[in-house]
C-alpha cells in the first residue's frame, strides 16, 4: 500500500461514504426498537412512498411518524446557508427546499402536518440570516424567524425563500413549523462512536466490530429488498449477529463547553454552552454568572442521574466536552455509595487498580483552619495555589500536594489500572487529613478521567469547594460547592 500524501477520493468515494453514513444513522434508529420507553414501532429505510423524505421512516407510538432526508458531504468546503436550501444541485431540477416542500404537501393531512428532518453533517453557517435562528435544542426555527419584520435580514430571506417556492409566505411557514435540521452532526468516526454508546445503554456490546456488524446488516437488509424492520425482528437479528451483552450501561452527557455531535445517543444530557463567556471551547472557562455553577449546574447534574436511575440502569458512562471541575462534580453525582459503577472514556471504575505510590507534601499557610489539596498529576500546581490562596485571602491552614511518587508530568499516568490506583490512594489521604476540618478546597492538574474517578469516591469529606484554572494572571476561580 503505497504512503504519502492524502490522494483526491475517486468519483465513487463520497457516495460510498455517504451510503455508510446512512447506514450508521438508520441503524442507530434501528437501536430505539429495543426500548420500549423510546416509543419507536417501526422503521423504514428507502421508502418508495416518502417523497423526497425516504432515507428513513421512524414511526413513533406517542408522536408524529418522521421522515428523514439524510445529506452527507466529504468536506466542509461549503457550509450549510439558506442559499444551500434553494440551489438546485448539477443533474436535479429542483432545490432541496423545493424537494422538502413538495413532500411536506405531500404527506400532509388537513389536520396532521407532516414532521420532516434533515440530517447532515454540513457545518451550520452562524452568520446565516435564517439559520442563526435554529434551535440547538429542538433542531426548530425559533421565535425570531417567524416574527423578523420585512425589512429585516432575516425577513428579506424568509420573502425569498417564498418566492423561490412560488407560494405564500404563511404556507412556507406552515412547513418550517414542522421541519428540524441537524446541521454538524459529525464524522462517521464520531458516529459510529455514538452508535456504540446507544448500543451499551440498550444491553449490546458497544465495540466498533459490534457497530460494524449492525451497520452492515442494513446495507444488506436493503440489497436484499427489506425496507423495514419492527421490534421483535430487531430482537431476532442482535441475537443472530451475538451482539447482546449482560448490563446495558447508560451515558450521561454533559455539554459544558461543546457541544456533541448526537446528542441523542445519551440517556440524560445536560447543555451549558451558551452559559459560558467565548465563542470556542477553548475560551469556555468562566461563566457569564458565576452564581450558575450551583444554582443551576449542579441541580442540573442531579437532575440528569436521577433520570437515568429512573430508567434502571446503575452502570453510567460520563460524556462529554467539561473541564476538570465539572468532571469532578459529575463523578459526586454518581457516587459508587450509592452502588453506582461508571466509565470515563476507556476507563471503568470496577477495574482492578494498581498499586501505586504516592508523593504528598504538606505546606503550611497558616491562614485558618480549613485545607486546601491539589492534585498534581500532569503538572506540578503547588506555587500557583498557593499564590492564589493567598491572592484570594482563603481561610486556609495548609496545602497538601499530592502527586506520584514519580513527579508530575503529562504521562505520569496514562493507564486505567494505574490512574485507579492514585485516585484510591489520594481520595485515603485527603479523608484522613480532612479530618475536622469544616471545608476542602480543590485544585486540579490531571486528565479528567481521574477527576470523574474522584468525584465518584467523595463520601464523608466535608464541605468540598472545587476550582478552575483562569488560565488568566487571576490563577483560578470556584465553581461548584459540594455539600459534605
Amino acid at each position: 500500500m503505497s504512503r504519502g500524501r492524502p490522494k483526491t477520493p475517486a468519483s465513487s468515494g463520497p457516495r460510498l461514504a455517504g451510503d455508510d453514513y446512512q447506514h450508521l444513522y438508520t441503524w442507530f434508529h434501528a437501536l430505539h426498537l429495543l426500548r420500549d420507553a423510546e416509543g419507536v414501532t417501526r422503521i423504514e429505510f428507502e421508502v418508495r412512498d416518502a417523497g423526497n423524505v425516504d432515507d428513513l421512516v421512524v414511526h413513533r407510538s406517542n408522536r408524529p411518524t418522521m421522515y428523514h432526508q439524510i445529506k452527507f458531504v466529504m468536506s466542509q468546503r461549503e457550509l450549510l446557508t439558506h442559499n444551500w436550501f434553494t440551489t438546485v444541485p448539477s443533474g436535479r431540477k429542483s432545490s432541496p427546499l423545493q424537494r422538502l416542500f413538495a413532500s411536506f404537501n405531500d404527506l400532509s393531512e388537513s389536520n396532521s402536518p407532516a414532521e420532516l428532518a434533515l440530517w447532515t453533517n454540513r457545518h451550520l453557517a452562524s452568520d446565516d440570516p435564517i439559520l442563526q435562528h435554529l434551535d440547538s435544542r429542538a433542531a426548530k426555527l425559533g421565535a425570531r424567524f417567524f416574527d423578523a419584520g420585512p425589512k429585516s435580514e432575516t425577513g428579506k430571506a424568509r420573502r425569498a425563500w417564498a418566492q423561490h417556492l412560488g407560494v405564500e409566505q404563511s404556507a412556507l411557514t406552515r412547513m418550517m413549523e414542522n421541519l428540524r435540521v441537524y446541521p454538524g452532526r459529525g464524522s462517521l468516526d464520531e458516529l459510529r462512536r455514538d452508535c456504540g454508546i446507544y448500543m451499551e445503554a440498550v444491553g449490546l456490546r458497544g465495540d466498533v466490530g459490534a457497530v460494524i456488524l449492525g451497520s452492515n446488516e442494513i446495507r444488506q437488509l436493503i440489497i436484499n429488498g427489506c425496507s423495514a424492520i419492527e421490534p421483535d425482528e430487531m430482537r431476532r437479528l442482535v441475537e443472530r449477529l451475538g451482539l447482546s451483552t449482560v448490563s446495558p450501561r447508560a451515558t450521561l452527557l454533559i455539554q459544558a463547553i461543546d457541544r456533541k455531535a448526537w446528542p441523542e445517543a445519551a440517556a440524560a444530557s445536560v447543555d451549558w454552552v451558551d452559559d459560558f463567556r467565548g465563542n470556542e471551547p477553548r475560551e469556555r472557562r468562566q461563566l457569564l454568572d458565576p452564581e450558575l455553577w450551583n444554582a443551576k449546574f449542579r441541580p442540573g447534574l442531579e437532575a440528569a442521574v436521577t433520570e437515568i436511575r429512573n430508567q434502571g440502569y446503575t452502570d453510567i458512562r460520563v460524556d462529554g466536552a467539561l473541564r476538570l471541575s465539572t468532571g469532578f462534580a459529575a463523578g459526586a453525582a454518581l457516587p459508587r455509595a450509592a452502588g453506582l459503577t461508571i466509565a470515563f472514556r476507556d476507563w471503568v471504575s470496577t477495574a482492578e487498580p494498581a498499586d501505586f505510590f504516592l508523593g504528598v507534601a504538606e505546606h503550611n499557610v497558616g491562614r485558618g483552619d480549613e485545607l486546601a489539596v491539589a492534585i498534581c498529576v500532569t503538572g506540578d500546581i503547588t506555587n500557583d495555589v498557593l499564590a492564589y490562596i493567598e491572592d484570594a485571602g482563603l481561610p486556609v491552614n495548609s496545602l497538601v500536594a499530592i502527586s506520584p511518587s514519580t513527579g508530575a508530568s503529562q504521562t505520569a499516568i496514562s493507564e486505567e489500572a494505574t490512574a485507579l490506583g492514585f485516585v484510591y490512594g489520594a481520595f485515603d489521604e485527603i479523608r484522613e487529613r480532612s479530618r475536622k476540618r469544616p471545608k476542602l478546597h480543590i485544585f486540579q492538574s490531571c486528565p479528567n478521567g481521574i477527576s470523574v474517578f474522584l468525584g465518584h469516591l467523595w463520601n464523608r469529606v466535608p464541605t468540598t469547594q472545587l476550582y478552575d484554572d483562569a488560565n488568566s494572571p487571576e490563577g483560578y476561580f470556584p465553581t461548584f460547592l459540594l455539600p459534605s
